[in-house]
Order: structure tokens, then sequence, then C-alpha cells
């Protein structure tokens, strides 16, 4: 038997330590932001290692303020993060990194099958600062089998920065501990309930049957139940956590979510942003749009843009009020091209020499529906000097009467300004990293069937009106979702 020194003995002995002492450190990330955010979550929420997780019975159910803390099961992965600006505050979204899936299912505590299927949902990480302080969140997201109809990629569709137009389930908030924070009902895209806590004055008794222990509120006639989120690591059960009551005589709302497309904000802010500017209906722009798109029948300009779709290039030009107050008198300016198949460059102008830039209009070649861009030039022409000079007056008939219109083969579609707070919003979250907000288009349509329209729907929302009518016709349809998510061409009373 070979006997080696006792130096050398203690040498390994302590390169052993060092290399463990090393790999326990903290890995550090490419970006620096990522990487003062990473500090600041792994010092907050520290995993404690050795911690025994009980298996707990699904006939528990806890009562309000029981959490479970998530950071013992689940870590954010740093690597796939999403870095924005969001309502005021920057944005970190990150999907979650564990051994094994984190899901979550939705049930009354009367009964034993979920209103909400835990493998219809998705968790997430989020991290906002204001410029301060950072705050952490889980966000879950609890999708309707209607909403789905077996297509779980859709699941990837809803975000902290875009919840699909069509959703349908529940979005709830809570803290890396576990605790609920706050949380939506969605139907149709619609915000029909807001989850909160329990009701003051209510007697609770507690029940049994068949061994199973629930709580049902009585107050005179009126019947509560309390709904629970039953979380599962894989396919261990890890805990029930209260997350709200219904009652017999609770209204069901029909709310708008927030204009920017995305979800309501965990942290307190309000969860409808206020509208502060009007409104404009589909119906109430739909005639002014079929006016407009008559001219341009008239003038050939349709026909003449589905020719030279067969270009390759996109070609354009503008419609411009003669006079200003408008008398009625459109001026087409010269059909031209910059010999591009992807961009079309306007000439807005506001003036009596040139006209009074109302409608754009250009070939897409592709066939595919208005992009990001097409839509943010409703913005980019209130920047004309001209226009800012024309005071209120002009600002707020733009804002009823401005268009883009897109040709293709397949149909011509119009869009217009809906909500000018909501696009505005949208508009700066394009500007702040507009690479990320094209891939996200994309994204969208690709999980979609590839459809651009859905893509156009669902993520600019409530902020624009979409129109489309067959090739060069003049008779417009509202383009929309219905209640199922699907789209549908529906025309005005």
């Amino acid at each position: 038997m070979r006997l080696y020194p006792v130096w050398i003995c203690l040498f390994a002995i302590l390169l052993i330590i060092h290399s463990c002492k090393k790999d326990n450190k903290t890995q550090t990330v490419a970006n620096p932001v990522l990487n003062q955010a990473k500090e600041w979550y792994e010092s907050t929420y520290p995993v404690i290692g050795g911690t025994s997780r009980a298996l707990l019975s699904q006939s528990i159910r806890q009562e309000p303020g029981y959490s479970i803390d998530f950071t013992q099961y689940i870590n954010p992965d740093w690597q796939h993060a999403s870095l924005y600006s969001r309502l005021g505050k920057s944005v970190i979204e990150m999907p979650i990194k564990s051994a094994a899936p984190l899901m979550a299912d939705a049930k009354a505590a009367i009964t034993s099958s979920p209103a909400y299927n835990k493998n219809n949902s998705k968790a997430s990480f989020l991290l906002l600062n204001d410029g301060k302080n950072y705050k952490a969140y889980v966000m879950t997201i609890m999708a309707d089998s209607d909403y789905l109809k077996n297509n779980h990629s859709k699941l990837a569709n809803n975000t902290y920065r875009h919840i699909d137009r069509g959703f349908s389930g529940i979005l709830i908030y809570s803290t890396p501990n576990g605790q609920v924070l706050s949380g939506w009902r969605y139907k149709g895209g619609k915000i029909t309930n807001i989850i909160s806590a329990p009701r003051t004055g209510t007697t609770r008794t507690l029940m049994k049957t068949g061994g199973t222990s629930f709580y049902q509120k009585t107050r005179d006639i009126i019947t509560c139940t309390d709904w629970y989120e039953d979380w599962y690591y894989g396919d261990e059960f890890i805990g029930s956590i209260y997350l709200y009551t219904t009652c017999t005589d609770d209204s069901e709302q029909s709310l708008e979510p927030p204009g920017d497309g995305g979800g309501p904000p965990p942290d307190g802010g309000p969860a409808i942003p206020a509208v502060l500017d009007t409104v404009y209906s589909p119906c109430g722009q739909m005639g002014h749009a079929d006016s407009l798109a008559q001219k341009s029948v008239n003038s050939n300009i349709y026909s003449q843009l589905i020719k030279d779709t067969y270009t390759g290039h996109e070609y354009g030009d503008e419609q411009n009020l003669e006079t200003w107050p408008p008398d009625g008198n459109i001026i087409n300016t010269a059909i031209r091209t910059d010999f591009a198949d992807t961009y079309f460059t306007p000439n807005f102008t506001w003036d009596s020499v040139n006209g009074y830039t109302i409608n754009i209009s250009h070939a897409h070649p592709a066939g595919d529906a208005p992009s990001p861009a097409d839509v943010f030039q409703l913005i980019i022409n209130m920047n004309n000097t001209n226009f800012k000079l024309a005071g209120a007056a002009a600002a707020n008939y733009y804002k009823n009467n401005a268009s883009i219109t897109t040709v293709t083969t397949a149909g011509t579609y119009v869009v217009t300004i809906a909500n000018f707070d909501a696009l505005q919003s949208l508009a700066n979250q394009y500007n702040n990293d507009p690479a990320a907000f094209n891939q996200n288009y994309t994204n969208v349509a690709n999980a979609n069937g590839f459809s651009t329209e859905y893509a156009l729907l669902s993520i600019f929302g409530s902020a624009i009106n979409v129109f489309k009518a067959s090739p060069n016709s003049s008779t417009f349809l509202n383009m929309s979702f219905d209640a199922n998510g699907d789209i549908q061409l529906t025309n005005c009373p």
C-alpha cells in the first residue's frame, strides 16, 4: 500500500473545500440590471436548505392568511428574463425554474372537482422597480377550458405585458412567500370580478360532508362560497390557499382591462386605469371609413394598390382634406414606393398648400394585417409642427377620424383610434424596445395559426377599432373577438 505525505492530503482537502465554496456562490448573469435584481431577490428570499416538505391532505382547506412558501420550491429563470417598462415601472418577467412544474387549480370548498384545472395553469415571476425599490411577485394564470379549446400553447400568450383579448380565467398575484395579494376574473377578455377579501359581517359555520371539511357562509338567505387555490409541485399536493368568496347577491361586472393590453398591476395601483380621453366606438367611425373608402374606390386607389402588391414592394399614398375645417373634399396624393417590401414612407401634412392628411393607404404584398408600425403611425403623425399648432379642435377631429388603410389581395383593413390614451401607452412601450414589441406581435400571431389579424386585435385591444372589407370594396365590417376569443366580422345596427 502506497502512503502519501500528509501535506499532499491536506492540500487535496483544502482544494475540495474551496471548490465546494466556489460552487455555492451566486452565479452571475451577463446583464448588469439582471445581476442587481438577482442579488436583491436572493438576499430577500433566501432558499433554506434541508427543509422538509410534509405531504398535506387535500381535504384540509386553510383559513385566510395561510400561505405556501414558493421560494422553497421554485426559482426565477434569470437566463430567460424579459425586461421592459410598463405603467411607470421597470419590469423583469421570468418563467419559473424548478425540478417539477408548479401548477394550481381553483375550486369551491363544497366541491371536489376544480373549476379551473391545474393542467391549464401557468406561473411566472415578476420583479417591479419604481426607480427606488424592487418588489417581487408570482403571477398565476388559470385558464378556462373553453378559452384554451385543448390548445395549451395559448397559455404562453398571457403575460404581465399582454393578456389575450379573448382570455377567460383567473389571474392571481402572490408574494414569493405565497401570500395572495390581488386577482381578477376574466371572461371573453373582460374583467368580470375583482377578487377581494372575505366579506365582513358574515357568520361562518363549519360543515362536514363525507369527511371533507368546507365552509359555507350565510347571511339572511344569502349563501356565500369560499374558493381555494390548490397548489401542486409536479404530482405532489403542497397546500391549499384561500382565494376569495362569492355570494349569491354578487353582481357580475364588465370592466375593460388596462388599455395597454396587459394585466392589472399587482401592487395596489388602480386595477383599471382611468380613461382620460374620449373612447370612439367602431359604429361611430364606420360611416367615415366607408366614405373615405368609396372615394378611394372611385379614384381607383385600391385597385391600383392591389396591382402593385404583385411587384413585391409596398406602394402607398395619402388622402388629405382639401380645407380645414373640412368641407368634404379629399385630395389623393400620388401613389409611390420606396422599392421596399416591408415598409412605405408616408408624408403627413397639415397645411393649406398640401392638404390635411386624414388617412394613409398602403399595400402589403405579403397579405398580412396592419403591423405595429402601421398603427403607431397614427401617433407619429401628431408630432407634425403645423398639426400641433392647429389646436384642440384639430386634435379632437383627428382622433375621431384619422385612419391607416392596409390593402391586400385578400381584403382591405382600416385602423382607427378608439382610445387615444391607451394607444399612446402602447406607443411608449414600442418606443422603449421596438424589437421586443415586434417579436411579441410575431409570437402571438405564430401561436394562433400565424394570424396577424389575431395578433393585431389581441395586442392593441380596446386602443383601436379595426374594420375589414372585401378587395376593392367600400363596405367595411367591424373586426373583433367574440365571447369565445374567435375573430368575428359584424355590421353596425
